[in-house]
């Protein structure tokens, strides 16, 4: 299959509102398209994105970069399009996100996952990830009345060494 990793632009917002709402179950895990617009405008934010051959979005990735005293990027999301899962499509994206943060001088990444979502779980720790915490009632489930759902969090040390 030949994947073709792109930066999203402004141009994708409704392309990204609409992968979105096939891709996420949970409204609360969807962005709004005053939010995705703000996050592909921000220096700060970036958001990769793969499309078929007719422009319609089939994955995504948004990680932010955050300067702090130790500074690390977040990876906020993944999502792969249903026909697409299991293909190691959110790997290559994981691997982009990485690959931005290590070239804005971030030394760690962190992610959070819902406690449910078992292949993407999976997916952190193959490629090097370490739960390091829960996070109880993290998540909402707006579409499921109140009911809340734990996360896991994980961190990664970058290095250039694993990119070369």
């Amino acid at each position: 299959m030949n994947i073709k990793i792109t930066e999203a632009g402004i141009k994708d917002v409704a392309g990204i509102i609409e992968f979105e709402k096939k891709c996420f179950v949970c409204v609360t895990d969807r962005f709004s398209p005053k939010n995705i617009t703000n996050q592909i405008k921000s220096a700060t934010c970036r958001i990769t994105i793969i499309k078929d051959k007719k422009g319609n979005i089939l994955a995504s990735a948004t990680g932010f970069l955050r300067h702090f005293k130790v500074p690390s990027g977040r990876i906020y999301k993944i999502g792969v399009s249903p026909a697409l899962k299991q293909k190691g499509i959110g790997s290559l994206l994981l691997q982009e996100m990485e690959s931005w943060f290590l070239r804005n001088k971030m030394q760690f990444s962190f992610a959070e996952v819902r406690i449910s979502n078992t292949p993407s779980r999976k997916m952190f720790i193959k490629s090097g990830y370490k739960e390091i915490g829960l996070l109880p009632c993290y998540y909402g489930n707006l579409d499921k009345g109140l009911d809340l759902e734990d996360g896991i969090k994980y961190k990664k040390k970058l290095s250039n060494e694993a990119k070369s």
